[in-house]
């Protein structure tokens, strides 16, 4: 598989320059997952999170992986993404997670982190948000999504989290994105100090997989898979 996704010229051309790409096995079978997280942390170390819960460290100084002592293997269902805030020791989850059935929903998990040498341990979990249930076809890549942190605020991403039955809607559109009654195809905003309850900041979305903050805009940019399916 390798041989195809990873092309001989290791670059990415753009407008401006040319990107030098260096490519990682990352040791595990699952990491051709639809989800998880990667997050730079100190002493020049990335934290890869994949799909299934499983966590590495990578060193990029001796360009190596190391499973990591704490892990959230088989915890969720699909893991979003990932996000880390070092100012309160936080490690923040976005996934997908199994209920009764076939159901679904999706949550926002946080963990107290100590990082220490080749170790990222993980302790104290608390449910910060979580969406209502969602029986009909749940796909965990049509669930969204990202956190951002933006003006002292938690914000994060869902999508319709169904699959498109295009042959009963309209162009593949679906219902959840426009009513203010469902938690899916949003952006959500949570309060970092859980005093307030989390709000609708924006709806209409279908799948946004891409949430970016611009500091010196203050503004929030999404991007997002369109409504007539494909990417």
């Amino acid at each position: 598989a390798y041989k195809i996704t990873n092309p001989e010229e290791k670059a990415i051309f753009s407008n401006q320059e040319k990107i030098k790409l260096n490519y990682y096995q990352i040791p595990s079978k699952s990491a051709t997952g639809r989800g998880g997280g990667i997050e730079a942390i100190p002493n020049n170390k990335i934290l890869v999170t994949l799909d299934n819960g499983e966590m590495f460290i990578f060193d990029q100084e001796t360009e190596t992986f190391f499973t990591n002592s704490s892990n959230l293997k088989n915890n969720y269902s699909g893991i979003r993404d990932t996000f880390i805030n070092e100012e309160l020791s936080e490690f923040l989850i976005l996934a997908t997670v199994n209920t009764e059935g076939l159901c679904k929903k999706i949550k926002l998990d946080s963990f107290q982190y100590v990082q220490e040498n080749d170790a990222f341990r993980i302790s104290n979990p608390e449910a910060i948000w979580e969406s209502e249930e969602e029986c009909e076809a749940p796909a965990n890549s049509a669930a969204g999504g990202r956190i951002v942190f933006f003006q002292d605020d938690y914000f994060i991403s869902t999508g319709f989290f169904s699959e498109s039955r295009i042959g009963d809607l309209e162009g593949g559109m679906h219902p959840y994105p426009q009513s203010e009654k469902s938690s899916f195809g949003k952006v959500i905003k949570i309060d970092r100090s859980r005093k307030n309850e989390p709000l609708i900041y924006s709806l209409g979305h279908r799948t946004p997989q891409g949430l970016f903050v611009s500091n010196d805009k203050k503004k929030l940019f999404l991007t997002e898979h369109g409504p007539k399916a494909g990417d």
